[in-house]
């Protein structure tokens, strides 16, 4: 492509069988120079459509039926490549693929009916499970609108839900990912593209999806005015003028298919014995066989899929000539119906099997399980996860909007967020050694530095689960599980040279970082985006076997306190002590109490290896153990993915991985000392209740000080925390930090606000839970209210 934008635009046209209305038309789309151009409800027949050619608009693609009724058409700049792929015979629907920066794109022509809108919705979900690409344009007429409030303008009041979409179509929208681009650009604004005269009504059913790449990309949309037609068109500007870079996913299915899987492990195994000698390093042969295995999954792809589109043809072509020899036949047609009645079953297996492809493929799993490391945020993020599309950023008090500039933005942040804290060793050590931290065991030393043997490996396999998002190599899960037996051998040898020697594979060292929205946050913000590391599926095994074996030692010298990510502890338990806690103040007056929920300011990302270093000798962590963690955390890398798009490599110098399963356990290590100092500290007064003192309770960083006497303790909390920050990178997030008090008066709350600079409120949501000072609410607060929602 030539052309640094391109211009697109739709309209409902009412007609073009009028001489003087075609010229008025053309000279209409001449002036608008775009590049593609939709038009539906044309009225024209087939015969007819050499009236409409012009090659100053580019080429000609109709839809047409044998009456002068409904009609689609595109022109579409030759630079493109257009290429017509379906149209139906009622003149509704009409594809075609083109090519932008030499990607596919499908255009989606649409003239939706007034009536039978499911039926006709639910053929177009058949088409596009047989011909749908992953960037898609649907765009025309859907007579309908997508939020009736929002949406249309009646002088008559009518039923909220008339004229509205059907939810089929507004569920195929969400399957495919596609956006409403003018509602995207105009969040809040009322416009409508068409006016009834006969009903005096004004809708927007006039509209164009796009798949958020696409969005992405787009610079601008507006409604021109009305002068064509009843209708207003619809304008939009792509910028495609930069490089598309994405990250490849190779495709599960063809695993399923034996010829294809067999070629990918004879080819596995040639490479494994042509390389993998002793003097060659066992990363550099095992890094380079996933680049020459990568090469030929592309290519049994390729070989897939063109046989796939060769196996539709040929079987379509059957059909219809089956078709024609029952109209032909005159005597009995049983047989013949037969033969075309398992045409048809063989055909409806072949586009199931292709469904089945692209559901497993559905990016609704994209961020799954993926929010901190563990499932009881990824539950509350459910929805918001499902349109991460970050359309504008706030920067300096102005909005940006342009996606290379927010691409930009987002770079430099992580850059600088990922950026080494300099710190001085001896005073890490100093803070750590004089901590008093159980140590592990001799025997749980041992079991932490022994070799990963085979059978570790393949139970780790088996266990992982299929159908998540890759990393950066684009290997799979069924990838390993389906070519176990030739891969496992050279892996465990992978492996244990990581554990003796500390030598990582380079490919180990990378991640593609994806943005997850905050729940109920300004997500014009990019603080309010939740980094999530999707990390290579042969890295995420070698992790799990040492987080499996970690996780042992650490639920025997972690105090009970911390209930996060160990075995036998559980995420209620805290709930349940930070209720007994307000049941046992509210039963005894005298008593003051404070909890003070304290957040974290990108806990995990804020983390100094050269702490966690010193965390893991403290804690005496065997020397292969240690040398493994050592050798993940140096010299990382990762690029983002924002709308689709990569960015380029940014070094990441701190934190710990969301998304790596040893990660989680690697972070309550180093705050298992927080905890200690907190806890041990004897100017901070908890709550005693019988032989016991709460003090502390922890879910990773969601951390609870339960405190008497606050005014004294908090200060010395706060005092806690600071040198913890100075050291381990802890940083305390004020504004977010909250207390729920009991049995204190609003003057010592007063006081308690300006000591910690946080604020004292009445209700407080920890751990999913809403938690007030009263537990007669809680039922109310959380139970009724959600109930209500629903």
């Amino acid at each position: 492509m030539s052309v640094q934008n391109l211009k697109i635009m739709s309209c409902n046209i009412n007609g073009l069988n009028n001489g003087y209305k075609r010229k008025k038309v053309v000279h209409f789309l001449q002036k608008i120079k775009s590049d593609i151009v939709c038009l539906v409800e044309t009225h024209l027949i087939y015969k007819d459509s050499h009236l409409l050619k012009r090659e100053r608009l580019g080429h000609l693609f109709t839809a047409c039926n044998s009456k002068k009724t409904n009609g689609v058409l595109f022109y579409i700049k030759k630079d493109l490549a257009p290429e017509k792929i379906f149209c139906d015979e009622d003149g509704r629907i009409l594809i075609i693929k083109v090519y932008i920066q030499k990607a596919p794109v499908l255009l989606v022509g649409v003239y939706a009916p007034n009536n039978k809108q499911k039926l006709f919705y639910k053929k177009l979900t058949r088409i596009l499970a047989e011909y749908g690409e992953k960037e898609m344009l649907w765009m025309g007429d859907f007579n309908g609108v997508m939020v009736p409030k929002e949406d249309r303008d009646s002088k008559v009041k009518k039923d909220r839900k008339e004229g509205r979409l059907p939810g089929s179509f507004l569920r195929e929208i969400q399957y495919w990912e596609l956006y409403d681009i003018w509602r995207v650009h105009n969040p809040t604004r009322k416009e409508y593209s068409y006016y009834s005269h006969r009903h005096g009504t004004s809708s927007r059913i006039d509209l164009i999806f796009g798949t958020k790449e696409l969005v992405g990309k787009t610079e601008k949309i507006e409604l021109l005015p009305r002068v064509l037609a009843d209708h207003n068109p619809i304008l939009m500007k792509l910028r495609v003028g930069y490089k598309r870079n994405r990250a490849w996913r190779m495709n599960d299915y063809i695993l399923k298919i034996k010829s294809h899987r067999e070629k990918i492990r004879m080819g596995i195994n040639n490479y494994f014995k042509d390389n993998a000698k002793e003097e060659m390093k066992e990363g550099i042969v095992w890094d380079a066989g996933k680049a020459v295995i990568r090469g030929l999954l592309i290519q049994q792809n390729s070989i897939w899929y063109k046989g796939k589109n060769k196996a539709q043809l040929e079987l379509l072509s059957k059909i219809r000539t089956k078709e024609l020899e029952i109209e032909k036949e005159k005597g009995t047609k049983t047989r013949l119906q037969g033969e075309l009645k398992k045409l048809h079953q063989q055909y409806e297996q072949l586009i199931a099997s292709e469904i089945e492809r692209k559901v497993m493929y559905n990016r609704y799993n994209f961020f799954e399980n993926a929010n901190k490391p563990g499932k009881l945020l990824a539950w509350q993020i459910k929805d918001a996860k499902k349109k991460p599309l970050i359309m504008r950023i706030k920067n300096k008090g102005e909005t940006v909007t342009d996606s290379q500039q927010i691409q930009k933005l987002f770079e430099e942040y992580y850059a600088n967020l990922y950026k080494k804290t300099q710190g001085e060793i001896k005073t890490i050590s100093q803070y750590v050694e004089g901590t008093n931290l159980k140590q592990i065991s001799e025997a749980m030393k041992a079991d932490l530095d022994k070799p990963i043997i085979p059978e570790e490996v393949i139970r780790t396999i088996n266990m992982a689960k299929v159908n998540k998002s890759p990393g950066a190599d684009g290997l799979s899960t069924l990838y390993y599980k389906t070519f176990k037996e030739e891969l496992v051998p050279q892996l465990v040898s992978v492996m244990n040279v990581v554990l003796k020697k500390g030598e990582l594979p380079e490919s180990w060292k990378e991640s593609i970082i994806v943005l997850v929205p905050k729940q109920d946050k300004d997500l014009d913000l990019i603080k309010n985006y939740r980094p999530i590391s999707l990390l290579n599926c042969d890295y995420k095994i070698f992790a799990t076997i040492l987080a499996n074996r970690i996780k042992q030692a650490l639920a025997q010298i972690i105090h009970k306190d911390q209930v996060g990510f160990l075995p036998g502890r559980q995420v209620n338990q805290n709930i349940r002590l930070i209720l007994n806690t307000l049941e046992v103040a509210e039963k005894d007056p005298n008593r003051d109490l404070a909890l003070f929920f304290i957040d974290a300011e990108k806990a995990f990302d804020h983390v100094r290896w050269d702490y966690l270093e010193k965390v893991l000798e403290k804690f005496e962590v065997g020397h292969q153990f240690k040398r493994a963690v050592g050798a993940i955390y140096t010299n990382q890398r990762a690029r983002l993915n924002i709308n689709g798009q990569l960015s380029d490599y940014i070094d990441i110098q701190k934190g710990t991985r969301q998304g790596c399963p040893l990660s989680p356990l690697l972070f309550i290590m180093g705050l298992e000392i927080l905890n200690v100092r907190i806890r041990e500290e004897k100017e901070i007064t908890g709550l005693k209740i019988s032989d016991q003192e709460l003090k502390i309770r922890a879910y990773a960083d969601d951390i609870v000080c339960i405190l008497t006497n606050p005014l004294q303790s908090i200060k010395k909390v706060l005092d806690i925390i600071q040198r913890h920050g100075d050291i381990s990178g802890f940083i305390i997030n004020k504004e977010k930090s909250k207390f729920l008090v009991k049995n204190i008066d609003a003057k010592s709350c007063k006081k308690l606000e300006a000591a910690a600079d946080c604020e004292v409120i009445p209700k407080v949501k920890y751990l999913g839970i809403w938690v007030t000072n009263k537990n007669i609410n809680l039922f109310q607060d959380n139970y009724v209210k959600v109930w209500g929602r629903n």
